[in-house]
């Protein structure tokens, strides 16, 4: 899966924390319903390309409050993120002790994954108490159980997908899962494997929960080109 979504581009962006705005064509991806929100804009559908326009997360003016029903979803345990197992409450109830804000809580809970599960490709792990109990995996694995703490101490949280900048000896986007927590005003991304809270501006969310598998279709041929991008002064 590495190795086919792996998408090289023309420009080196440097690091990606530093980079204010980003503006990429995207071809291979014509037909695909890539999100809108107010760090990705889809700004021209042109023949069989896209201008996605890209910025680093932050707190939005307005609020969007989650619906009664999408709270209960995002706060629902399941086999894989056993959010009510005793384990992973006590977890997380120790690591965020009696902090009450929730963004300061995530942050906690981003925090202990990026720095306690051992970043791996060898670990196949299918549920958040397995990560919990062998500390070890990838940004799948870190997600994971990062989604499980969140909901066991009240926080909705949902995983989502799509590919992320890197230079792995030369510049390309590659697949990568983060999250999204609700913080009662809007989603913010938190990427546990980076340990971003308020993602940089190379995530380009292809996916919004771990059913939605609709972005495979891109593999192999998404293309990603440049248009430019802005440093932060």
């Amino acid at each position: 899966m590495m190795e086919a979504s792996s998408i090289k581009v023309d420009q080196d962006l440097g690091d990606p924390e530093k980079i204010a705005s980003l503006t990429l064509r995207i071809s291979g991806a014509s037909n695909f319903p890539l999100a809108n929100s107010h760090r990705q804009r889809v700004r021209s559908r042109f023949w069989r390309t896209v201008t996605l326009e890209l910025s680093p997360d932050r707190r939005t003016d307005r609020p969007m409050p989650l619906t009664p029903a999408d709270r209960k979803k995002h706060l629902k345990a399941t086999p894989t993120i056993q959010s009510d197992h005793e384990a992973l409450r006590a977890r997380a109830r120790q690591i965020v002790e009696e902090e009450q804000d929730v963004l300061q809580k995530a942050t906690r809970l981003s925090k202990w994954a990026y720095a306690n599960v051992r970043q791996t490709m060898a670990s196949n792990t299918s549920s958040a108490l397995d990560v919990l109990n062998n500390r070890a995996g990838d940004c799948t694995e870190v997600t994971l159980l990062f989604i499980a703490l969140a909901r066991a101490v009240g926080i909705p949280a949902r995983e989502v997908g799509g590919v992320m900048y890197a230079n792995e000896g030369q510049p390309l986007f590659g697949w990568h899962a983060w999250a999204e927590i609700h913080d009662g005003h809007q989603w913010v991304s938190v990427d546990p494997t980076w340990n971003q809270v308020y993602v940089d501006a190379t995530h380009i969310k292809l996916s919004e929960d771990t059913n939605d598998w609709g972005w495979v279709n891109l593999l192999g041929r998404m293309r990603i080109t440049v248009v430019k991008f802005a440093i932060k002064k």
